[in-house]
């Protein structure tokens, strides 16, 4: 399988429920390593090294839900 045309990538998903809430993070195992990941009910997050310079970040991404009690539950998942 590849990806952006290179083989070496790495990536963390959560499937979707129905026809919402699928995410995918994806990245270049060239560039990024990935240290630790956290997939909860609306979002993933990646602690990530840059291989180039050892710069240490995080990487996350969102997945909104419509109703108003569901994106609280968001909101308490990133405060975490």
């Amino acid at each position: 399988m590849s990806l952006w045309g290179r083989k070496n990538f790495g990536f963390e998903h959560k499937n979707a429920k129905g026809r919402a809430g699928g995410i995918l993070i994806a990245w270049d195992k060239n560039k990024v390593k990935a240290i630790d990941s956290r997939i909860d009910d609306f979002s993933i997050s990646i602690r990530c090294t840059s291989v180039k310079d050892s710069f240490k970040w995080m990487c996350t991404r969102v997945y909104s839900p419509i109703d108003a009690s569901s994106r609280w539950k968001l909101w308490e998942e990133l405060r975490m």
